[in-house]
């Protein structure tokens, strides 16, 4: 993401993509989203692509188990 995508509140739709993505594709989070913050962070210019949204994602469980995605 750019640095002005990524100020708040603005950053909060990154989160609800990745959510949606995740409902479409039977996905479900591993673990907590991490925002990574580039080193140029504090001096990029607001075009300049300064954060990340990791996901650690898995398939979602059915009946106990991972479902073929075939």
């Amino acid at each position: 993401m750019t640095r002005a995508q990524a100020g708040y509140p603005a950053i909060l739709r990154a989160h609800d993509a990745v959510h949606r993505w995740l409902a479409e594709n039977d996905m479900v989070l591993a673990s907590p989203p991490r925002e990574i913050y580039h080193e140029n962070w504090h001096r990029a210019e607001p075009d300049e692509y300064a954060v990340e949204v990791a996901v650690p994602l898995r398939p979602r469980l059915r009946h106990g188990r991972v479902e073929s995605q075939e």
